[in-house]
C-alpha cells in the first residue's frame, strides 16, 4: 500500500483539530509508514472484531448503513463506530464524546437539509 504523505498529513491535522475543538487531550502524530504497520492486526484490530458473535465491525456497518447515503451515511457510521467500540479501545467518556460530536453534527445536517 502506497501512502500519500501530503494527504496523510492533512488527515492528521483534521483529527487533531477535532480533538482540540472537543477539549480532548489526545493528539495524532505522523510517523513514517512502516511495512509492519500494514499487518492484519493493525488493519483489523481486536476492538473491531466480535462486536456480536460471528460478526465484525464492517459486517455490521454494511448492514446498518445500507439505507443511508452520502454525508448522512458517513455520520451515522461514525456514531455507530464509537458506540460499538465503547470500552474496548479508548477511554469510555472519550468514546461517548466522539459519538456525541458526530450525532450533534448529524442533527445539524438534518435540520439544515
Amino acid at each position: 500500500m502506497k501512502v500519500n504523505p501530503e494527504l496523510l498529513g492533512r488527515c492528521v491535522d483534521a483529527v487533531n483539530r477535532f480533538y482540540e475543538q472537543n477539549d480532548m487531550k489526545e493528539r495524532v502524530t505522523m510517523k513514517k509508514p512502516q511495512e509492519e504497520y500494514y499487518t492484519v492486526d493493525k488493519i483489523s484490530p481486536p476492538h473491531y472484531k466480535e462486536i456480536l458473535p460471528n460478526y465484525e465491525y464492517m459486517d455490521m456497518m454494511v448492514h446498518m448503513l445500507k439505507d443511508f447515503e452520502g454525508v448522512e451515511a458517513h455520520l451515522m457510521g461514525q456514531v455507530y463506530k464509537y458506540l460499538m467500540r465503547y470500552g474496548k479501545k479508548d477511554d469510555k467518556t472519550q468514546e461517548l464524546k466522539k459519538a456525541q460530536w458526530y450525532l450533534n453534527y448529524l442533527i445539524k445536517h438534518n435540520e439544515e437539509n
